[in-house]
């Protein structure tokens, strides 16, 4: 994504709450919609996928050179963290204790797993289909996008 950073804005004052910065030119710019996001994840897709803040179960899909929303789905329940598969699939970290669940792009549940009473707050993806969680007392936890048991590491 170019020489790009993006982040949510957490002033809830502002207007458009997400931000990209370019690491080329040291300038910020904010861009999307009058919604506030708890997080933004880059999807293996290309796309940025934005999770808002009011409902938490709304996930706004960005391009991320126009910056212009090209699509949003909406779960079956509310998340904590997302991260987002080459193939539009969407994956989503919830509750405490957590569960994994996996998203067909227009967001119909295709599965879970329990993380095993277990409090996680992040989730991530890598493009070979390992997902990581990230957990406030024991360490990290690994599974797959097939939602394979999860193994955790202190």
């Amino acid at each position: 994504m170019e020489s790009f950073v993006f982040v949510t804005d957490s002033q809830f004052e502002a207007e458009q709450t997400l931000l990209r910065y370019d690491t080329g030119t040291d300038s910020w710019f904010r861009f999307g919609r009058s919604e506030f996001y708890k997080e933004i994840a880059a999807g293996w897709d290309g796309h940025l996928y934005a999770l808002r803040f009011s409902d938490s179960a709304t996930v706004d899909k960005y391009d991320p050179m126009t910056l212009q929303i090209v699509g949003s789905v909406t779960l079956a329940r509310l998340f904590d963290a997302i991260a987002a598969a080459s193939d539009g699939r969407v994956y989503g970290l919830a509750g405490a204790p957590s569960s994994i669940y996996r998203f067909s792009p227009t967001g119909a549940l295709e599965g879970s797993v329990d993380e095993g009473g277990i409090f996680a707050f992040d989730l991530d993806l890598s493009s070979d289909g390992r997902i990581a969680i990230g957990t406030r007392s024991i360490g990290w936890g690994v599974t797959t996008t097939a939602l394979a048991p999860v193994t955790f590491f202190p």
